[in-house]
């Protein structure tokens, strides 16, 4: 299919490709187009092998998985680009495209910070994660690092390797479920929650529809949030030269049962 515009501006016009036409989409993509205040199109990808032209856009944004497929395949070097809504990134390979990203995850430090808070003393968070996510470990360990917390990780290649893993967590005052693929689907979130919940341990997810599977909190992005943040992103990617892609962390907030 293809996707193409011939009357559109190019000045300060940016191009929204959507996902699918579900409410968290629309609400970033909504929120988006209110902070941005100048002139957008959107366009709801039908698949992920659809064509696109974007000579008369200055950026694009996609939102969601699909949509950033879309964008990575019909991607020119140079042309500004952003991605939201991707449960990870690292397995779709938009690190290899120079795309300006907004985690999945929120900030870190915020997380542990408020989490110390409502907890009392976090010495040691556990964490499981796989090739997918090992670039959210890393951001982990960092936050984790200044609050002189130590992360206990395990890596995994495939779902029938939980059961192992949760082995290797012994008093541990928090764990972190990533938003892996592996992870973040309903017989993983359950085997982990439950296993945590006989252990009397708190955990933490990503995404506030984890409360449903058993999760003690979620340290979530409001999707309002991340249509201004890929705004604001978007506005600093034009204006700078030396604008360098990225990994946007944005703040959250805790939300719990």
């Amino acid at each position: 299919m293809l996707l193409y515009w011939t009357n559109a501006a190019a000045a300060e016009r940016v191009l929204i490709l959507k996902s699918g036409n579900i409410p968290i989409i629309n609400e970033t993509a909504e929120a988006f187009r209110s902070a941005w205040g100048n002139d957008t199109d959107t366009v709801t990808v039908k698949s992920s092998s659809d064509t696109i032209n974007t000579g008369d856009y200055t950026a694009a944004v996609a939102i969601g998985s699909k949509a950033s497929l879309v964008l990575k395949s019909n991607h020119k070097k140079g042309f500004p680009a952003l991605y939201s809504l991707v449960l990870s990134p690292a397995e779709i390979e938009l690190f290899s495209t120079g795309f300006t990203g907004i985690s999945p995850s929120p900030d870190f430090n915020n997380m542990l910070s408020d989490l110390g808070q409502r907890l009392g003393n976090i010495k040691r968070v556990g964490v499981i994660y796989s090739r997918n996510s090992e670039y959210l470990l890393e951001s982990l360990t960092e936050a984790a690092v200044k609050l002189n917390i130590s992360v206990v990780a395990k890596k995994i290649s495939g779902k029938y390797d939980i059961t192992d893993a949760l082995k290797e967590f012994k008093d541990i005052d928090l764990f972190y479920l990533m938003p892996d693929p592996l992870l973040s689907n309903e017989t993983s979130m359950v085997q982990i929650f439950t296993f945590f919940s006989q252990t009397l341990t708190p955990t933490v997810a990503t995404h506030k529809i984890t409360l449903m599977f058993g999760a003690s909190y979620a340290y979530a992005a409001d999707y309002t949030e991340v249509g201004k943040g890929l705004a604001m992103e978007a506005t600093r990617m034009l204006k700078d030269a030396d604008y360098r892609p990225k990994m946007i962390y944005l703040g959250g907030r805790l939300y719990t049962k």
